[in-house]
């Protein structure tokens, strides 16, 4: 969607849908909804920005490690185990609401659940 956020007499608008590293064109028509006369403005080209890697945490065996996240987004955390490790056991605790976690071996899901 369109986001319009006004600061002053600036407006601010954030359009979310857009596709990384794709070059779109903008037009902005206005009008006065008191006196009914609109206007248009010269449009302009603008090309949205690469796609953000995420960043990964790693995680270290045999150590308690907090990790905050914001709500509305997502953390991946990658933990290797040594050869001898034969099993292992991941805690989670969720401070505020129920949070959906993936575990993932290999690329394929061998968990799923909400904690």
């Amino acid at each position: 969607g369109i986001q319009r956020t006004c600061t002053g007499s600036k407006n601010t608008f954030t359009v979310s849908w857009l596709k990384p590293s794709t070059q779109y064109y903008f037009d902005v028509f206005i009008s006065n909804l008191l006196t009914n006369v609109s206007s248009a403005y010269l449009g302009t080209f603008a090309k949205t920005k690469d796609e953000a890697k995420q960043k990964v945490q790693e995680l270290k065996a045999g150590r308690v490690t907090e990790i905050f996240i914001k709500r509305g987004s997502s953390k991946s955390l990658r933990f290797k185990p040594v050869s001898s490790h034969h099993s292992v056991m991941v805690s989670l605790q969720s401070c505020y609401r129920t949070a959906h976690v993936q575990i993932r071996q290999n690329r394929k899901v061998v968990a799923s659940q909400s904690v």
